[in-house]
């Protein structure tokens, strides 16, 4: 049995009758969700992030700007996903933990766009969080190029708190300005007076 869920829904349009396709991958435990649309409007890209049904990120636009070429930000198509699942152990050289588990379900989406360059996105679901990446397959459209500007949003939900991270011991100071540094964000779920689980998440 494949532990990887992936679910595929085509949403129509009102306008025109476009589509737009969504596809979602969820943790091993099911607990947290990522959606990846390409947009009835110009296909363009976003994604999504839940845990628990709850929104952590609303919809948040992936794109990236190009030194001297039009940026890769509309005009998409889907041209092949591939699902998989991973689950395995690495001992650090250096660290707090002995070994650590890497453990997630993967989701490989290659794009193309009107002006035929093609794009990868990898999504990765972990128990404790989701991560992704781009890359390029080798193709004519685009041999050397330059990224100016990565467009990656992060659209939280709510205004939640949020920490720098500047040393492995560190304190954690709540951010009362703009920084550099990695963040944690505390997400607090609350279901009722009593009940209250925290979601933390890394970027």
């Amino acid at each position: 049995m494949r532990s990887l869920v992936l679910a595929m829904t085509f949403v129509l349009g009102i306008a025109f009758g476009a589509i737009a396709e969504s596809y979602t991958l969820h943790s091993p435990n099911q607990r947290l969700q990522v959606q990846f649309t390409v947009s009835d409007w110009g296909g363009r890209l976003d994604w999504a992030v839940a845990y628990d049904e709850r929104e952590v990120l609303k919809p948040s636009s992936l794109w990236l700007e190009l030194q001297g070429e039009p940026a890769l930000q509309k005009g998409f198509k889907v041209l092949s996903i591939n699902e998989s699942s991973h689950d395995s152990t690495w001992k650090p050289v250096y660290g707090e933990r002995a070994q650590v588990r890497d453990h997630y379900n993967q989701l490989e989406i290659l794009l193309r766009d009107k002006k035929k360059r093609q794009i990868q996105i990898t999504f990765r679901a972990y128990n404790e969080g989701a991560a992704l990446s781009y890359s390029f397959p080798e193709q004519k459209k685009l041999k050397r190029f330059t990224i100016a500007k990565e467009h990656t949003e992060f659209a939280f939900g709510l205004d939640y708190p949020c920490h720098p991270v500047y040393s492995a011991q560190g304190e954690y100071l709540e951010a009362v300005e703009l920084v550099k540094n990695p963040l944690c964000a505390s997400l607090f779920l609350l279901s009722d007076l009593i009940m209250r689980q925290s979601l933390w998440g890394c970027g």
